[in-house]
């Protein structure tokens, strides 16, 4: 009867170890083995492009290979997508890395960045373009009184930038515009000048419009000025990992491809942006950086700059939204 109980017991202990294993070695491996799913917001302007490069399989594959099963959803505006992200409604966002600034500031959610897309003194893809009779011919002292159309996905840099040039909130007027319709509506002095994004800066080079400044970003809130940048919350890496180590991976990949094939993603931005390819070949591209070449002085100068102009409310510390390298390492 002992021995039967024994050995009853002793079975026991084989299939409890026996799960135990199977927890401990085949959840793990097969979860290694499963793609993650997940969703990115991103605007409609050329700072995402590392992610809808990584997406397209014909172009890349990078995604596929790296074990990502994205869905990518395009919003109007960086506002709407921080407001997805920090509503669960998606995993990820890359969009302008000052409205991130903001949505962390009011929710006191911890977004944290680990791609960015910083845009160079050198070539600045954007600035300030006029009509000819605007007399408009400097950025800091012609445009009170003036309607100055705003790519979208600027407009918050923007009002930094007038308010760092001694703009009260009411001296100019603001229009927003989303891809190409910015350009036309110069055209139809709807506004006397447009600060357009790229490649609607290079389109408009092209036409022959007058560019009174280019970079107006890099000279009134910093150079060079971080544009952009793909992040997550805190609290779903903290519960799972894997998805933003496989994305980080993804997007050094991407910053690899780009930097090997640039003229082939230029001309895949004609497929994917209202331009023609002769101005795409004339297009300013940011300067794309990796969680560990994140300059965390120009990206803590653009917080203080923001806290100190009422944009935000809190003095943010940057150590609280970059990723650490170490942090997105298998």
């Amino acid at each position: 009867m002992k021995e039967k109980a024994k050995k009853f017991l002793l079975d026991i202990l084989i299939v409890v170890l026996g799960i135990v294993l199977i927890v401990i070695l085949i959840i793990p491996i097969r979860k290694q083995l499963t793609p993650s799913k997940i969703k990115i917001a991103i605007d409609n302007s050329i700072n995402p492009i590392p992610v809808l490069i990584a997406n397209d399989t014909a172009l890349s594959g990078i995604f596929k290979d790296r074990k990502i099963n994205a869905t990518i959803i395009t919003v109007p505006s960086p506002e709407k997508a921080y407001e997805l992200l920090l509503k669960d409604s998606v995993d990820f966002v890359f969009s302008t890395f000052v409205d991130g600034i903001k949505a962390f500031d009011k929710t006191k959610d911890t977004l944290k960045f680990f791609m960015i897309g910083t845009y160079k003194t050198s070539l600045p893809p954007e600035g300030l373009i006029v009509n000819e009779d605007s007399k408009i011919t400097k950025f800091i002292d012609d445009l009170k009184g003036k309607r100055i159309g705003v790519s979208t996905v600027l407009k918050t840099a923007v009002e930094i930038a007038l308010i760092e040039a001694g703009y009260n909130k009411d001296d100019v007027e603001i229009k927003l515009y989303n891809g190409a319709h910015i350009i036309s509506a110069l055209e139809n002095k709807e506004v006397d000048a447009i600060i357009p994004i790229e490649p609607y800066f290079s389109i408009a080079r092209e036409k022959g419009l007058k560019i009174v400044e280019a970079g107006v970003l890099n000279r009134w809130i910093n150079a060079p000025f971080i544009g952009a940048g793909m992040c997550g919350k805190l609290s779903k890496y903290k519960k799972d990992n894997l998805p933003f180590i496989r994305l980080r991976e993804a997007m050094d990949l991407t910053y690899i491809f780009i930097q090997r094939y640039n003229d082939t993603v230029k001309t895949y931005l004609n497929s994917t942006m209202e331009a023609n390819l002769d101005s795409v070949m004339g297009l300013r591209l940011p300067l794309y950086e990796r969680v560990h070449e994140i300059s965390k002085e120009a990206a803590q100068t653009i917080v203080n700059v923001m806290h100190q102009d009422d944009i935000i409310q809190e003095d943010i510390d940057i150590k609280n939204i970059l990723f650490r390298p170490v942090e997105l390492n298998r």
